[in-house]
């Protein structure tokens, strides 16, 4: 109908099996998900290219947990129903697909000649910076000022029926402020009404959290600052932005010049 249609995958739906003498991918299958009266289904669509003709098939199973469950008809799935389960397109030298990918190696298996994500070498880094912000926000919680009082002090909780207030034989007594701390021997305390309030290590936190967004940023191939707890000031021309942000920006071309090369492929 004179119209381009494509779509979009993602490194979970795509799987390369066989490549080229060039590096380009030649045969794999493409999983595809749908939900259609309220159970699971998946879709794979196989193709195989010789150079001179692609092979696609379509073939639909209902999921079982994690398991490739029963076949079922493409007509399950109404998205699915006009699917062919068999074509063969020929004069046709390679798929018809393009593979986008991060100008950087694949560090995560050497082997393999599939892309990574741009914070694929980051991650652990980026595990980290979660670990110290979180100790960072017990820091902030943990260090209210707390009062510290003498057990009498705190009203008991008693039961409809219990004894009076003075008898001390009930269930306990109840903390009416998660800020007080019970004084535990009154006797061994020359003050058994004080104030504890600690200092707070947020910059101390603070720098170590830039410290592993310097990190992420080498890791990520991005300029020192890009990822800052510190707004920037200050209105910046195009060619001040190039020059003080030169990693970001030879990354971004480069990401750039391979997804050109993906779509005219």
């Amino acid at each position: 109908g004179g119209e381009f249609q494509y779509e979009l995958l993602g490194p979970g739906q795509f799987f390369p099996t066989r490549y080229g003498a060039d590096g380009s991918i030649m045969a794999g299958y493409i999983a595809d998900f749908e939900d259609a009266d309220g159970k699971k289904y998946i879709r794979l669509e196989t193709f195989d290219c010789n150079g001179r003709e692609l092979r696609l098939s379509n073939r639909a199973y209902m999921a079982q947990g994690e398991v490739l469950g029963r076949a079922v008809p493409l007509s399950a799935v109404p998205r699915w129903a006009e699917l062919a389960p068999d074509i063969c397109l020929r004069n046709v030298k390679r798929p018809l697909l393009g593979c986008i990918q991060m100008p950087f190696a694949n560090t995560v298996d050497g082997s393999s000649p599939l892309p990574v994500s741009i914070y694929a070498g980051a991650m652990e880094s980026m595990a980290e910076f979660d670990r110290v912000y979180e100790e960072l926000l017990y820091e902030l919680l943990s260090g209210k000022r707390k009062r510290i009082i003498e057990r009498q002090a705190i009203s008991p909780e008693r039961k409809a029926g219990t004894p009076s207030r003075g008898d001390l034989s009930g269930r306990g007594y109840r903390d009416i402020s998660p800020d007080n701390y019970i004084v535990l021997d009154p006797m061994e305390q020359s003050k058994p009404f004080d104030d504890y309030s600690p200092q707070l290590r947020t910059a101390e936190y603070l720098t170590g959290l830039k410290l592993i967004l310097h990190m992420v940023e080498n890791q990520c191939h991005l300029s020192p600052g890009t990822l800052s707890l510190d707004a920037r000031t200050g209105a910046l021309t195009a060619t001040e932005v190039i020059s003080q942000d030169r990693t970001t920006y030879s990354t971004c071309a480069a990401i750039q010049q391979s997804a050109a090369l993906a779509l005219q492929d």
